[in-house]
């Protein structure tokens, strides 16, 4: 089993947004099923943010012993050099860094998750867009927000780093302008007025609620900011850190978010312009369904899955197979998933598997391998070898399904082939006609189709 450690900061000092995002990613792996666990340098308030993890002032201790036993090794720290520092970690294991900034060093062995608005980078090892924001899992699948035609409920939620005067002042200058609204504040305990309703410690299944029933958010450009817009709830944003800065040009460049700038301190009339903006119906509804499109709120899973495959295709290991495999390859090849999308749907007797087994690895004209990692078969590759061409199948234990499992699989095994057969002159495949995943593959691969007789068959010219 791959584990997973992820390594972060929070608490009263830090804020609470390096967490979120981090506990998106550990529930994207834990989702997927791997083992996973969180550090977090802070204080015990973090534990509010998520409950059940460790803290520890990691950065402190010797990082090549506290993830002796990790495959993949998240990092997501303001005040640590990850970059540097991972360089020391065995290069057996994938490392990912996430960043608040641009200057992106893609000379790095070790992936780096840049922030959304990001742009330009050629090398394969930095993750940028908005297909990689990382929400928590309650963001997944969202409901049908609908926009009401009056502003009836009003979000505060400003996180960390605004000061109690300005946080006073934003809520009078709403209250002021939507005299009729109600008013619903999540953070830390403040003492605030008594028309407003508090909320503190707060699961993310109940902010979300509190978030899809409201009509308008005003709120900080962290975390949050990304959960909001892909609920499509209409947002007034202020920077309340530096590393906020990158995340509100994006939205604020596609057009979904209104900005207000408190670097010279709070502007009653400018806040009060922008509030009017969001008074009108078509404006809330337009910026609304603007942001629903840029976000779908799977990059945890996207990258979760990066990182699996590139583990796999490190420390995997292209063998032939032996008999010792048989059962293994057996549950594989037998597997539900996997006979639903073969020609031949029907079970697989465990008599007919072994029959068949024994001939194929006595048959000199197959050439069978199998991926084995941390001692587990996750796939198998075989060519059966003809005059001038081969015939491919292959298949990936379900558990890796999704993986791009199979690429690595093919990759590892077509060097092999070509070593050992160096006449061939093509590779066939054939394939199950709505066997789609399958035939995205073979034409990702630059096989063709090709008329044969009665079954969809693939071809790749060597």
């Amino acid at each position: 089993m791959i584990s997973v450690a992820i390594f972060t900061e929070g608490g009263k000092k830090y804020g609470y947004g390096h967490i979120s995002r981090c506990k998106a990613l550990l529930q994207a792996f834990d989702h997927l099923g791997f083992e996973v666990r969180m550090v977090i340098d802070g204080d015990e308030s973090a534990l509010n943010n998520a409950s059940s993890y460790t803290i520890l002032n990691w950065k402190n201790e010797s990082l090549t012993s506290l993830t002796n036993n990790d495959d993949i090794i998240v990092f997501d720290s303001y005040y640590f050099d990850a970059a540097k520092e991972s360089k020391n970690l065995d290069e057996h294991k994938t490392i990912l860094v996430i960043q608040d900034h641009q200057d992106c060093d893609e000379s790095n062995d070790h992936f780096i998750l840049a922030p959304i608005s990001s742009k330009g980078f050629a090398a394969k090892n930095v993750l940028s867009g908005i297909e990689y924001a990382l929400l928590r899992k309650s963001f997944w699948q969202t409901p049908e927000i609908k926009i009401s035609e009056e502003i009836k409920r009003i979000l505060i939620i400003p996180g960390s780093g605004l000061s109690n005067s300005f946080l006073k002042s934003i809520i009078e200058t709403a209250h002021y302008k939507f005299t009729n609204a109600s008013i619903y504040y999540v953070g830390p305990e403040n003492d605030f007025p008594d028309f407003i309703e508090k909320y503190t410690h707060l699961s993310e299944n109940e902010i979300r609620g509190i978030m899809t029933s409201s009509d308008l958010a005003l709120t900080a450009g962290g975390q949050t900011l990304n959960e909001l817009m892909v609920l499509g709830i209409p947002s007034l944003v202020f920077q309340t850190a530096e590393n906020q800065k990158e995340q509100i040009a994006y939205w604020r460049n596609a057009g979904t978010i209104t900005y207000f700038d408190i670097t010279e301190g709070f502007n009653q009339n400018k806040f009060e312009v922008l509030l009017t903006e969001y008074s009108g119906y078509n404006f809330r509804k337009q910026v609304s369904e603007q942001s629903k499109l840029l976000i779908d709120g799977l990059g945890g899973i996207r990258i979760a899955k990066i990182m699996v495959n590139d583990f796999v295709a490190k420390n995997g290991l292209l063998r032939v197979v032996e008999a010792k495999d048989c059962w293994l390859l057996y549950d594989i090849s037998n597997h539900p998933s996997i006979r639903e999308i073969s020609l031949n749907p029907d079970p697989i007797s465990k008599q007919t598997h072994q029959s068949w087994f024994e001939k194929a690895l006595s048959n000199p004209n197959l050439f069978y391998y199998c991926l084995e990692l941390k001692n587990e078969i996750i796939g198998q590759i075989r060519y059966e070898i003809g005059s001038e061409e081969a015939e491919i199948s292959l298949s990936v234990h379900p558990k890796y399904s999704g993986f791009g499992i199979g690429q690595v699989l093919f990759n590892k095994s077509l060097n092999l082939l070509l070593k050992s057969a160096n006449n061939l002159q093509k590779i066939i495949a054939q394939v199950k006609e709505d066997n789609q995943p399958s035939i995205r593959f073979f034409e990702k691969n630059s096989f063709e189709k090709v008329e044969r007789k009665g079954v969809l068959t693939y071809e790749l010219n060597l």
